[in-house]
Protein backbone atom coordinates (compact mmCIF):
# COMPACT_ATOMS: atom_id res chain seq x y z
CA UNK A 1 0.00 0.00 0.00
CA UNK A 2 2.82 2.41 0.79
CA UNK A 3 4.42 1.87 -2.58
CA UNK A 4 1.09 2.46 -4.33
CA UNK A 5 0.61 5.76 -2.58
CA UNK A 6 4.04 6.95 -3.61
CA UNK A 7 3.48 5.82 -7.19
CA UNK A 8 -0.04 7.23 -7.41
CA UNK A 9 0.99 10.55 -5.96
CA UNK A 10 4.21 10.75 -7.94
CA UNK A 11 3.00 13.44 -10.34
CA UNK A 12 1.42 15.49 -7.53
CA UNK A 13 4.56 15.33 -5.43
CA UNK A 14 6.73 16.17 -8.42
CA UNK A 15 4.50 19.10 -9.32
CA UNK A 16 4.75 20.59 -5.84
CA UNK A 17 8.52 20.07 -5.87
CA UNK A 18 8.70 21.88 -9.20
CA UNK A 19 6.57 24.76 -7.87
CA UNK A 20 8.94 25.23 -4.93
CA UNK A 21 12.15 24.51 -6.83
CA UNK A 22 12.78 28.16 -7.72
CA UNK A 23 13.24 29.10 -4.08
CA UNK A 24 15.53 26.12 -3.49
CA UNK A 25 17.71 25.96 -6.58
CA UNK A 26 18.55 29.69 -6.58
CA UNK A 27 18.90 32.03 -3.61
CA UNK A 28 17.56 35.56 -3.20
CA UNK A 29 20.76 37.10 -4.54
CA UNK A 30 20.53 35.02 -7.72
CA UNK A 31 16.92 36.05 -8.31
CA UNK A 32 17.84 39.69 -7.73
CA UNK A 33 20.39 39.33 -10.55
CA UNK A 34 17.75 37.65 -12.74
CA UNK A 35 15.32 40.50 -12.12
CA UNK A 36 18.05 43.05 -12.92
CA UNK A 37 18.84 41.20 -16.16
CA UNK A 38 15.15 41.29 -17.04
CA UNK A 39 15.04 45.03 -16.29
CA UNK A 40 17.99 45.76 -18.55
CA UNK A 41 16.91 43.43 -21.36
CA UNK A 42 13.24 44.38 -21.44
CA UNK A 43 13.85 48.11 -21.25
CA UNK A 44 16.62 48.03 -23.86
CA UNK A 45 14.90 45.70 -26.33
CA UNK A 46 11.22 46.55 -25.90
CA UNK A 47 10.12 49.60 -23.93
CA UNK A 48 12.81 52.15 -24.80
CA UNK A 49 12.63 51.51 -28.59
CA UNK A 50 8.83 51.81 -28.42
CA UNK A 51 9.08 55.05 -26.42
CA UNK A 52 11.66 56.43 -28.86
CA UNK A 53 9.44 55.65 -31.87
CA UNK A 54 6.49 57.24 -30.08
CA UNK A 55 8.58 60.38 -29.52
CA UNK A 56 9.28 60.44 -33.27
CA UNK A 57 5.57 60.00 -33.96
CA UNK A 58 4.70 63.00 -31.77
CA UNK A 59 7.20 65.13 -33.70
CA UNK A 60 6.61 63.96 -37.28
CA UNK A 61 3.02 62.69 -37.50
CA UNK A 62 1.01 64.20 -34.68
CA UNK A 63 1.28 67.88 -35.74
CA UNK A 64 -0.42 67.04 -39.06
CA UNK A 65 -3.40 65.20 -37.57
CA UNK A 66 -6.78 66.88 -37.86
CA UNK A 67 -8.77 67.09 -34.65
CA UNK A 68 -11.66 65.23 -36.29
CA UNK A 69 -9.47 62.12 -36.44
CA UNK A 70 -9.22 61.78 -32.67
CA UNK A 71 -11.48 59.19 -31.05
CA UNK A 72 -10.56 59.23 -27.35
CA UNK A 73 -10.82 55.93 -25.49
CA UNK A 74 -10.50 54.89 -21.85
CA UNK A 75 -9.33 57.68 -19.53
CA UNK A 76 -8.41 59.84 -22.52
CA UNK A 77 -12.12 60.65 -22.83
CA UNK A 78 -11.70 62.87 -19.78
CA UNK A 79 -8.70 64.72 -21.23
CA UNK A 80 -9.65 67.95 -23.07
CA UNK A 81 -9.02 67.61 -26.78
CA UNK A 82 -6.91 70.78 -26.72
CA UNK A 83 -4.47 68.96 -24.44
CA UNK A 84 -4.71 65.55 -26.07
CA UNK A 85 -4.03 66.92 -29.56
CA UNK A 86 -1.26 69.28 -28.42
CA UNK A 87 1.76 67.93 -30.33
CA UNK A 88 4.31 70.08 -28.49
CA UNK A 89 3.13 68.89 -25.08
CA UNK A 90 3.03 65.30 -26.29
CA UNK A 91 6.56 65.50 -27.70
CA UNK A 92 7.88 67.00 -24.45
CA UNK A 93 6.28 64.20 -22.41
CA UNK A 94 7.57 61.58 -24.87
CA UNK A 95 11.14 62.87 -24.55
CA UNK A 96 10.82 62.98 -20.76
CA UNK A 97 9.63 59.38 -20.89
CA UNK A 98 12.71 58.37 -22.86
CA UNK A 99 14.94 60.08 -20.28
CA UNK A 100 13.18 58.29 -17.41
CA UNK A 101 13.48 54.93 -19.16
CA UNK A 102 17.16 55.58 -19.88
CA UNK A 103 17.79 56.30 -16.20
CA UNK A 104 15.84 53.19 -15.24
CA UNK A 105 17.92 51.16 -17.68
CA UNK A 106 21.10 52.39 -16.02
CA UNK A 107 19.59 51.88 -12.59
CA UNK A 108 19.67 55.49 -11.40
CA UNK A 109 17.04 56.00 -8.66
CA UNK A 110 15.50 52.93 -10.26
CA UNK A 111 12.30 52.74 -8.27
CA UNK A 112 11.41 56.41 -8.83
CA UNK A 113 12.45 56.64 -12.47
CA UNK A 114 10.62 53.46 -13.48
CA UNK A 115 7.58 54.40 -11.41
CA UNK A 116 7.38 57.79 -13.10
CA UNK A 117 8.07 56.14 -16.47
CA UNK A 118 5.10 53.80 -15.92
CA UNK A 119 2.81 56.77 -15.24
CA UNK A 120 4.11 58.87 -18.14
CA UNK A 121 4.06 55.85 -20.48
CA UNK A 122 0.41 55.24 -19.60
CA UNK A 123 -0.34 58.58 -21.26
CA UNK A 124 2.38 58.81 -23.92
CA UNK A 125 2.19 55.26 -25.27
CA UNK A 126 -1.61 55.44 -25.11
CA UNK A 127 -1.95 58.51 -27.33
CA UNK A 128 -1.78 56.62 -30.67
CA UNK A 129 -4.61 54.37 -29.41
CA UNK A 130 -7.03 57.29 -29.81
CA UNK A 131 -7.01 57.16 -33.60
CA UNK A 132 -9.03 53.99 -34.09
CA UNK A 133 -6.29 51.34 -33.74
CA UNK A 134 -5.73 49.50 -30.45
CA UNK A 135 -2.54 47.53 -29.77
CA UNK A 136 -1.16 45.81 -26.68
CA UNK A 137 1.34 48.39 -25.42
CA UNK A 138 -0.36 48.29 -22.00
CA UNK A 139 1.68 45.11 -21.36
CA UNK A 140 4.83 47.22 -21.21
CA UNK A 141 3.24 49.55 -18.65
CA UNK A 142 2.20 46.61 -16.44
CA UNK A 143 5.77 45.29 -16.45
CA UNK A 144 7.22 48.75 -15.83
CA UNK A 145 5.06 49.05 -12.72
CA UNK A 146 6.27 45.65 -11.49
CA UNK A 147 9.91 46.55 -12.11
CA UNK A 148 9.37 49.79 -10.20
CA UNK A 149 7.85 48.21 -7.11
CA UNK A 150 10.20 45.20 -7.11
CA UNK A 151 13.95 45.27 -6.33
CA UNK A 152 14.92 45.44 -10.02
CA UNK A 153 17.63 48.03 -9.31
CA UNK A 154 19.13 46.22 -6.35
CA UNK A 155 21.91 44.78 -8.51
CA UNK A 156 23.52 45.62 -11.87
CA UNK A 157 22.71 49.30 -11.47
CA UNK A 158 24.18 52.60 -10.39
CA UNK A 159 21.99 52.31 -7.31
CA UNK A 160 23.65 49.02 -6.41
CA UNK A 161 27.14 50.55 -6.55
CA UNK A 162 26.07 53.46 -4.35
CA UNK A 163 24.29 51.06 -1.99
CA UNK A 164 27.35 48.82 -1.83
CA UNK A 165 29.56 51.73 -0.78
CA UNK A 166 27.07 52.80 1.89
CA UNK A 167 26.79 49.24 3.18
CA UNK A 168 30.60 48.97 3.31
CA UNK A 169 30.78 52.08 5.46
CA UNK A 170 28.66 50.19 7.99
CA UNK A 171 30.89 47.12 7.77
CA UNK A 172 28.68 45.13 5.39
CA UNK A 173 30.45 43.92 2.22
CA UNK A 174 27.56 41.94 0.70
CA UNK A 175 24.52 44.00 -0.24
CA UNK A 176 21.50 42.91 1.79
CA UNK A 177 18.86 41.37 -0.46
CA UNK A 178 15.22 41.26 0.55
CA UNK A 179 14.25 37.55 0.75
CA UNK A 180 11.92 36.34 -2.03
CA UNK A 181 11.18 39.88 -3.26
CA UNK A 182 12.81 39.48 -6.68
CA UNK A 183 11.33 36.00 -7.19
CA UNK A 184 7.89 37.30 -6.20
CA UNK A 185 8.22 40.12 -8.77
CA UNK A 186 9.15 37.67 -11.51
CA UNK A 187 6.27 35.36 -10.57
CA UNK A 188 3.81 38.19 -11.08
CA UNK A 189 5.51 38.86 -14.40
CA UNK A 190 4.96 35.23 -15.40
CA UNK A 191 1.33 35.46 -14.28
CA UNK A 192 0.69 38.55 -16.42
CA UNK A 193 2.26 36.90 -19.45
CA UNK A 194 0.20 33.76 -18.87
CA UNK A 195 -3.07 35.68 -18.48
CA UNK A 196 -2.50 37.49 -21.77
CA UNK A 197 -2.16 34.13 -23.49
CA UNK A 198 -4.98 32.47 -21.54
CA UNK A 199 -7.80 34.74 -22.64
CA UNK A 200 -6.56 34.84 -26.21
CA UNK A 201 -6.50 31.04 -26.17
CA UNK A 202 -10.02 30.88 -24.70
CA UNK A 203 -11.28 33.20 -27.44
CA UNK A 204 -9.70 31.00 -30.08
CA UNK A 205 -11.02 27.86 -28.43
CA UNK A 206 -14.53 29.31 -28.52
CA UNK A 207 -14.03 30.25 -32.17
CA UNK A 208 -12.70 26.78 -32.93
CA UNK A 209 -15.77 25.12 -31.39
CA UNK A 210 -18.34 27.45 -32.95
CA UNK A 211 -16.77 28.80 -36.14
CA UNK A 212 -14.05 26.31 -37.10
CA UNK A 213 -11.14 28.60 -36.24
CA UNK A 214 -8.52 25.84 -36.46
CA UNK A 215 -9.69 24.76 -39.89
CA UNK A 216 -7.04 25.17 -42.57
CA UNK A 217 -9.33 27.24 -44.76
CA UNK A 218 -10.21 29.65 -41.98
CA UNK A 219 -6.58 30.12 -40.94
CA UNK A 220 -5.64 30.90 -44.54
CA UNK A 221 -8.49 33.41 -44.74
CA UNK A 222 -7.30 35.10 -41.54
CA UNK A 223 -3.80 35.27 -42.92
CA UNK A 224 -4.90 36.91 -46.18
CA UNK A 225 -7.39 39.26 -44.52
CA UNK A 226 -4.69 40.43 -42.11
CA UNK A 227 -2.31 40.96 -45.02
CA UNK A 228 -4.77 43.12 -46.92
CA UNK A 229 -5.64 45.19 -43.84
CA UNK A 230 -2.02 46.02 -43.03
CA UNK A 231 -0.06 48.86 -44.61
CA UNK A 232 2.58 46.34 -45.70
CA UNK A 233 0.26 45.21 -48.53
CA UNK A 234 1.53 46.06 -52.01
CA UNK A 235 -0.32 45.30 -55.22
CA UNK A 236 1.00 42.18 -56.92
CA UNK A 237 3.15 41.05 -53.97
CA UNK A 238 2.36 37.67 -52.41
CA UNK A 239 3.08 37.61 -48.66
CA UNK A 240 5.56 34.97 -47.46
CA UNK A 241 4.40 32.23 -45.15
CA UNK A 242 4.13 28.51 -44.59
CA UNK A 243 0.33 28.34 -44.32
CA UNK A 244 -0.37 28.42 -48.06
CA UNK A 245 2.29 25.83 -48.85
CA UNK A 246 1.44 23.38 -46.04
CA UNK A 247 -1.02 20.52 -46.06
CA UNK A 248 -4.43 21.09 -44.48
CA UNK A 249 -3.77 18.56 -41.73
CA UNK A 250 -0.54 20.29 -40.69
CA UNK A 251 -2.19 23.75 -40.66
CA UNK A 252 -5.06 22.44 -38.52
CA UNK A 253 -2.63 20.72 -36.15
CA UNK A 254 -0.63 23.96 -35.83
CA UNK A 255 -3.82 25.89 -35.00
CA UNK A 256 -4.73 23.38 -32.29
CA UNK A 257 -1.19 23.57 -30.90
CA UNK A 258 -1.47 27.35 -30.68
CA UNK A 259 -4.64 27.06 -28.58
CA UNK A 260 -3.12 24.45 -26.26
CA UNK A 261 0.01 26.54 -25.71
CA UNK A 262 -1.94 29.71 -24.98
CA UNK A 263 -4.31 28.04 -22.51
CA UNK A 264 -1.62 25.97 -20.78
CA UNK A 265 1.00 28.72 -20.52
CA UNK A 266 -0.34 30.30 -17.30
CA UNK A 267 -0.11 27.01 -15.40
CA UNK A 268 3.08 25.62 -16.87
CA UNK A 269 5.11 28.82 -16.47
CA UNK A 270 5.41 28.30 -12.69
CA UNK A 271 7.04 24.87 -13.08
CA UNK A 272 10.79 25.38 -13.07
CA UNK A 273 11.86 22.38 -15.24
CA UNK A 274 9.24 23.20 -17.89
CA UNK A 275 9.79 26.96 -18.08
CA UNK A 276 12.88 26.89 -20.39
CA UNK A 277 11.03 24.63 -22.85
CA UNK A 278 8.03 26.93 -22.59
CA UNK A 279 10.23 29.87 -23.54
CA UNK A 280 11.48 28.04 -26.62
CA UNK A 281 7.97 26.96 -27.61
CA UNK A 282 6.59 30.45 -27.03
CA UNK A 283 9.25 32.15 -29.15
CA UNK A 284 8.78 29.51 -31.82
CA UNK A 285 5.03 30.09 -31.74
CA UNK A 286 5.47 33.82 -32.27
CA UNK A 287 8.04 33.33 -35.00
CA UNK A 288 5.83 30.87 -36.92
CA UNK A 289 2.41 32.30 -36.09
CA UNK A 290 3.47 35.93 -36.25
CA UNK A 291 5.14 35.74 -39.67
CA UNK A 292 2.02 34.96 -41.73
CA UNK A 293 -0.20 37.22 -39.58
CA UNK A 294 2.44 39.96 -39.19
CA UNK A 295 2.22 39.93 -35.40
CA UNK A 296 4.93 42.16 -33.95
CA UNK A 297 7.36 40.63 -31.47
CA UNK A 298 8.71 43.94 -30.17
CA UNK A 299 6.97 43.71 -26.78
CA UNK A 300 6.40 39.95 -26.57
CA UNK A 301 9.77 38.39 -27.37
CA UNK A 302 11.88 40.50 -24.92
CA UNK A 303 9.52 39.57 -22.07
CA UNK A 304 10.67 35.96 -22.40
CA UNK A 305 13.92 37.04 -20.75
CA UNK A 306 12.00 36.73 -17.46
CA UNK A 307 11.46 32.99 -17.98
CA UNK A 308 15.11 31.95 -17.74
CA UNK A 309 17.13 31.60 -14.53
CA UNK A 310 20.16 33.26 -16.12
CA UNK A 311 22.18 33.30 -12.92
CA UNK A 312 21.83 29.55 -12.41
CA UNK A 313 22.81 28.90 -16.03
CA UNK A 314 25.85 31.20 -15.84
CA UNK A 315 27.00 29.89 -12.45
CA UNK A 316 26.60 26.28 -13.54
CA UNK A 317 28.67 26.85 -16.66
CA UNK A 318 31.32 28.78 -14.73
CA UNK A 319 31.68 26.18 -11.98
CA UNK A 320 32.47 23.56 -14.57
CA UNK A 321 35.34 25.81 -15.62
CA UNK A 322 36.40 26.97 -12.14
CA UNK A 323 34.79 24.85 -9.37
CA UNK A 324 36.23 26.82 -6.45
CA UNK A 325 35.68 30.56 -5.92
CA UNK A 326 38.63 32.93 -5.79
CA UNK A 327 39.36 33.70 -2.13
CA UNK A 328 40.16 37.38 -1.63
CA UNK A 329 41.66 38.44 1.69
CA UNK A 330 41.28 42.14 2.44
CA UNK A 331 41.93 44.47 5.35
CA UNK A 332 38.50 44.83 6.97
CA UNK A 333 39.75 47.76 9.05
CA UNK A 334 40.29 49.80 5.90
CA UNK A 335 37.29 51.73 4.61
CA UNK A 336 38.67 51.88 1.06
CA UNK A 337 39.21 48.11 1.03
CA UNK A 338 35.69 47.44 2.28
CA UNK A 339 34.21 49.72 -0.36
CA UNK A 340 36.24 48.06 -3.10
CA UNK A 341 35.16 44.58 -1.99
CA UNK A 342 31.52 45.69 -1.71
CA UNK A 343 31.58 46.96 -5.31
CA UNK A 344 33.23 43.73 -6.46
CA UNK A 345 30.54 41.64 -4.77
CA UNK A 346 27.79 43.80 -6.28
CA UNK A 347 29.19 42.98 -9.74
CA UNK A 348 29.86 39.31 -8.97
CA UNK A 349 27.04 37.64 -10.91
CA UNK A 350 28.84 34.29 -10.98
CA UNK A 351 29.42 34.27 -7.21
CA UNK A 352 33.03 33.57 -8.12
CA UNK A 353 34.62 35.74 -5.41
CA UNK A 354 34.79 34.77 -1.73
CA UNK A 355 35.62 38.00 0.10
CA UNK A 356 37.23 37.12 3.45
CA UNK A 357 37.85 39.92 5.97
CA UNK A 358 41.23 39.92 7.66
CA UNK A 359 40.01 39.36 11.19
CA UNK A 360 41.08 36.45 13.37
CA UNK A 361 37.48 35.58 14.36
CA UNK A 362 36.51 34.58 10.81
CA UNK A 363 37.07 30.80 10.41
CA UNK A 364 37.90 31.26 6.72
CA UNK A 365 40.71 33.61 7.71
CA UNK A 366 42.35 30.91 9.85
CA UNK A 367 42.83 28.67 6.83
CA UNK A 368 45.36 31.13 5.44
CA UNK A 369 47.46 31.84 8.52
CA UNK A 370 50.57 32.26 6.35
CA UNK A 371 49.14 35.62 5.27
CA UNK A 372 49.62 37.78 8.35
CA UNK A 373 47.68 40.87 9.40
CA UNK A 374 50.72 42.97 8.59
CA UNK A 375 50.71 41.62 5.04
CA UNK A 376 46.98 42.38 4.65
CA UNK A 377 47.55 45.89 5.94
CA UNK A 378 49.99 46.33 3.07
CA UNK A 379 48.30 44.47 0.21
CA UNK A 380 45.18 42.72 -1.05
CA UNK A 381 45.63 38.94 -1.56
CA UNK A 382 43.83 36.65 -4.03
CA UNK A 383 44.19 32.91 -3.45
CA UNK A 384 43.35 30.68 -6.39
CA UNK A 385 43.78 26.99 -7.06
CA UNK A 386 47.14 27.43 -8.77
CA UNK A 387 48.78 30.37 -7.01
CA UNK A 388 48.43 33.28 -4.65
CA UNK A 389 48.86 36.83 -5.94
CA UNK A 390 48.70 40.20 -4.27
CA UNK A 391 48.39 43.88 -5.02
CA UNK A 392 47.74 44.83 -8.63
CA UNK A 393 47.91 41.19 -9.74
CA UNK A 394 45.15 40.34 -7.26
CA UNK A 395 42.89 42.87 -8.98
CA UNK A 396 43.70 41.32 -12.35
CA UNK A 397 42.73 37.91 -10.95
CA UNK A 398 39.45 39.40 -9.66
CA UNK A 399 38.70 40.94 -13.05
CA UNK A 400 39.16 37.51 -14.69
CA UNK A 401 36.37 36.12 -12.47
CA UNK A 402 33.76 38.85 -13.09
CA UNK A 403 32.13 38.95 -16.56
CA UNK A 404 31.40 42.68 -16.39
CA UNK A 405 35.15 43.29 -16.02
CA UNK A 406 36.31 40.86 -18.70
CA UNK A 407 36.68 43.58 -21.40
CA UNK A 408 39.35 45.21 -19.23
CA UNK A 409 41.40 42.03 -18.70
CA UNK A 410 43.42 42.19 -21.98
CA UNK A 411 44.19 45.84 -21.31
CA UNK A 412 45.29 45.17 -17.72
CA UNK A 413 47.80 42.58 -18.96
CA UNK A 414 49.64 44.97 -21.29
CA UNK A 415 53.16 45.74 -20.11
CA UNK A 416 52.84 49.53 -19.98
CA UNK A 417 49.39 49.38 -18.38
CA UNK A 418 50.56 46.81 -15.82
CA UNK A 419 53.59 48.88 -14.83
CA UNK A 420 51.48 52.02 -14.49
CA UNK A 421 48.80 50.08 -12.60
CA UNK A 422 51.27 48.69 -10.11
CA UNK A 423 52.69 52.15 -9.37
CA UNK A 424 49.17 53.58 -9.03
CA UNK A 425 48.08 50.73 -6.75
CA UNK A 426 51.16 51.09 -4.60
CA UNK A 427 50.59 54.81 -4.17
CA UNK A 428 46.91 54.32 -3.20
CA UNK A 429 47.65 51.38 -0.89
CA UNK A 430 50.45 53.18 0.93
CA UNK A 431 48.50 56.40 1.40
CA UNK A 432 45.20 54.90 2.56
CA UNK A 433 43.99 55.39 6.09
CA UNK A 434 42.04 52.92 8.16
CA UNK A 435 38.38 53.74 8.68
CA UNK A 436 36.38 51.61 11.08
CA UNK A 437 32.76 50.82 10.21
CA UNK A 438 30.30 53.53 11.18
CA UNK A 439 27.93 52.74 14.02
CA UNK A 440 24.25 52.52 13.22
CA UNK A 441 21.98 50.56 10.98
CA UNK A 442 23.46 48.93 7.88
CA UNK A 443 22.20 49.55 4.39
CA UNK A 444 18.55 48.64 4.17
CA UNK A 445 17.01 46.41 1.53
CA UNK A 446 14.36 47.73 -0.81
CA UNK A 447 12.08 48.45 2.14
CA UNK A 448 10.65 46.61 5.15
CA UNK A 449 7.30 46.11 3.41
CA UNK A 450 8.65 45.61 -0.12
CA UNK A 451 7.21 42.10 -0.37
CA UNK A 452 3.83 43.39 0.73
CA UNK A 453 3.91 46.19 -1.84
CA UNK A 454 4.94 43.76 -4.57
CA UNK A 455 1.99 41.52 -3.66
CA UNK A 456 -0.43 44.48 -3.59
CA UNK A 457 0.68 46.06 -6.85
CA UNK A 458 1.09 42.68 -8.53
CA UNK A 459 -2.38 41.62 -7.43
CA UNK A 460 -3.90 44.85 -8.74
CA UNK A 461 -2.16 44.40 -12.10
CA UNK A 462 -3.30 40.77 -12.34
CA UNK A 463 -6.90 41.81 -11.60
CA UNK A 464 -6.62 44.63 -14.13
CA UNK A 465 -5.26 42.28 -16.79
CA UNK A 466 -8.12 39.85 -16.15
CA UNK A 467 -10.66 42.66 -16.51
CA UNK A 468 -9.09 43.97 -19.73
CA UNK A 469 -8.76 40.47 -21.19
CA UNK A 470 -12.35 39.56 -20.33
CA UNK A 471 -13.51 42.70 -22.07
CA UNK A 472 -11.52 41.72 -25.16
CA UNK A 473 -12.86 38.16 -24.93
CA UNK A 474 -16.40 39.50 -25.03
CA UNK A 475 -15.59 41.50 -28.17
CA UNK A 476 -13.73 38.80 -30.11
CA UNK A 477 -15.92 36.87 -32.52
CA UNK A 478 -13.72 34.27 -34.10
CA UNK A 479 -10.93 36.41 -35.54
Amino acid sequence: MGERRVTGGGWTQRRWRWLGADGIESDSRAWAYNLAIFRIGYLALAVFPLAWRTAGWTRQVMPGLERELWRPVSFFQYVPLEILANARLAHTLALANCVLLGLGLLGVCTRWTLGLAALVSLYVLGMPQNLGTIDHSHQAIWLLALLAVGPSGRLLSVDSLIGAIRAADHGQVDLPISPRAALCTLRFTWALMGLQYLFLGLARLQAALTAGWIGAGHLRDVRWRTWFELPRYELGVVPPGWISASADFFVTLAGAGVILLEIGFVGLVFLRPIRPFLAVLGLGFHAVHGEPLWISLELLAPAYIALIDWTAVARGAWRRHAPAPLVVLYDSQCGLCRRAMAVVRALDVLDAIAAVPGVASDPRRRRYSEITDAMLAHDLYAIGEAKTVHGYDAWVAIARRIPLLWPAVPLLGLGAVARTGRRFYRRIADSRRCALPRPGRPERTSGPDSLIWIAVIGGVLVAWEIAVSMQKLACIKGE
